[in-house]
């Protein structure tokens, strides 16, 4: 299973790309900003999108990539979203005001995109295994874990402090890489914590609870405190290994 990181930053400005993530080349998780680093040719080869919750830094290209592939594909492109979100998709952006009702264009039976919710069972695609991970953030939201059959990874997708995201990561057999979300520097921790979001100082709080030493990929950083919080991190006194991800970086496993 190959990762591409097509999105990474916490906000946008020249050279910062949201949340965006490719599996091989017909899996994405989220789709931020980091969409757009895509052609349109290898968009229209995305069957899945699972959405870790719809806020806008989340979905941003979603929109725009039905727009962007209508006349390239013979399906829909199936977009899994955590609990009810995906009647808010409908309502609120696919609603034939702010965006076409791409759910029944060119015809109903035959729409560009469909909403399912997201499942609690893991899915399979051709070997490659797929299941939702809980996070504590504002809404509906999930995190996911991947697996190419050479060991797994997780993604937290935005969270704070969440011991249930440990526990069901510790009970994965093999995790090599934790991407996780660092939102805000710690001297921001109240804020963080009330919008749903880490700093260096919970990060180094939170992975004490992990029982393997899995590398961790910090993401998702604000880009007006990036320098600090880089800094921060820099500096804690953890045996795990951080590092920043960055976009355009490949993981392999």
């Amino acid at each position: 299973m190959r990762l591409s990181v097509l999105g990474s930053d916490g906000g946008i400005g020249k050279g910062r790309r949201t949340s965006c993530f490719l599996i091989d080349d017909d899996i994405l998780i989220d789709a931020g900003t980091g969409l757009g680093e895509l052609e349109p040719e290898d968009m229209a080869k995305i069957d899945h999108i699972f959405l870790s919750h719809i806020h806008m830094d989340h979905i941003a290209c979603l929109p725009l990539l039905v727009d962007s592939i209508l006349p390239l594909r013979r399906s829909p492109v199936t977009v899994h979203v955590p609990g009810s979100d995906h009647e808010d998709l409908a309502r609120h952006i696919f609603n034939d005001v702010i965006w076409p009702d791409f759910t029944q264009i060119p015809s109903p039976d035959r729409p560009s995109i469909r909403f399912l919710p997201l499942s609690d069972t893991p899915y399979e695609f051709g070997g490659r295994r797929l299941g939702s991970l809980p996070v504590d953030h504002h809404g509906e939201a999930a995190g996911f874990w991947l697996d190419g059959g050479s060991g797994q990874l997780a993604f937290t997708g935005d969270t704070g402090p969440c011991p249930a995201f440990w526990q069901a990561v510790n009970s994965l057999p093999d995790v090599r890489y934790v991407i996780i979300e660092c939102s805000f520097p710690s001297a921001m921790e109240e804020l963080a914590l009330k919008t749903g979001h880490l700093t260096p100082a919970l990060l180094e709080r939170e992975i004490v609870q992990l029982d393997s030493r899995p590398a961790i990929l910090a993401t998702h950083m604000k880009p007006f405190a990036k320098a600090k919080i880089v800094e921060e991190l820099s500096m804690l006194t953890t045996p795990h290994d951080i590092s920043i991800l960055k976009g355009g970086q490949i993981i392999e496993f």
